[in-house]
């Protein structure tokens, strides 16, 4: 399980421009996949954006703490904190590209991508 609060997360020009070059087809588009490839998406920006959090707070004086590897996701990440590893992506790109956003998309993308989880999860159990 990942405490998303124990991080800082952050969607800059470089990591916008590594995930541009990464998912060509749009890094938005591939988070909200609930296949393989969503939660490889998933984990990555997880990572990058903890990667590029923790290195603007050494950059501005503050003492260094632990940011999240693209390994320690696949590892921590359970599938009921997927939608919550979503919205933290989501909120993380929005106060990146400075996007104002009323939340009622993003809840409704949400409540869609957990529907699918969980419709996945009972798939597997049975």
């Amino acid at each position: 399980m990942i405490n998303f609060d124990d991080y800082t997360f952050l969607y800059n020009a470089d990591a916008h421009f590594k995930a541009m070059e990464r998912y060509p087809d749009g890094f938005f588009t591939e988070i909200l996949r609930s296949d393989l490839a969503g939660f490889n998406a998933v984990c990555w920006g997880l990572a990058e954006l903890s990667l590029q959090g923790e290195l603007l707070r050494r950059f501005q004086g503050m003492d260094k703490k632990e940011y999240l590897t693209e390994a320690k996701v696949r590892s921590m990440l359970t599938i009921p904190e997927m939608p919550d590893a979503v919205k933290t992506l989501i909120d993380a790109i929005n106060k990146g590209m400075k996007v104002e956003d009323d939340g009622e998309e993003i809840d409704e993308v949400l409540m869609e991508l957990q529907k699918k989880t969980d419709t996945n999860t009972t798939e597997q159990n049975i």
